[in-house]
């Protein structure tokens, strides 16, 4: 069988295909889910199951061009009559490198949010430390692969706050 280069490593080209139809089907679901919420200003696509979706358009950090995510958000209560905290857990599924939508966001932090019929700009930065224990504690109460997640990356998992532009 014949053996193809791929990202360092060697794969057989059974493999290559295997990753390639994965990938494949992971796009068109999400160019999907993304077409439904924005449809129907997140009637579809809102919520999968227990989790929480937004749509997050950051600016390409290489092409300038936006960039369009559907990701689980964490809303943690704040002081009284406050939305709270908004957040992102990149965790890129436990893989060893961040999302891309996080390295966007890394070099221009601006951007905006889609939650239901909502859109806003914001500024993206890291969580505190204080922070970073309330939005893992409400993640794992949500989404406990999280955890499962954090130990196969071998990276801490970056959590990223969204704060809105005024």
């Amino acid at each position: 069988m014949a053996r193809i280069q791929q990202g360092g490593a060697m794969a057989t080209s059974k493999t290559w295909r295997r990753i390639w139809w994965r990938r494949a089907l992971q796009r068109a679901l999400t160019t999907l889910h993304i077409a439904c919420y924005r449809a129907t200003s997140g009637l579809i696509g809102h919520r999968l199951g227990p989790l929480p979706n937004l749509l997050l358009t950051t600016t390409g950090r290489r092409s300038g061009q936006p960039r369009t995510t559907a990701l689980t958000y964490i809303r943690v209560d704040g002081a009284e009559g406050t939305d709270g905290l908004l957040a992102l857990i990149a965790s890129n599924f436990g893989s060893r490198m961040e999302p891309q939508w996080y390295r966007n966001l890394a070099a221009r932090p601006e951007a905006t949010v889609q939650i239901k019929r909502r859109r806003w700009r914001v500024r993206a930065r890291p969580v505190t430390d204080e922070e970073r224990e309330r939005v893992w504690s409400a993640a794992l109460a949500i989404w406990p692969a999280w955890a499962g997640y954090a130990a196969r990356a071998r990276r801490e998992i970056p959590i990223v706050a969204l704060e809105p532009l005024e």
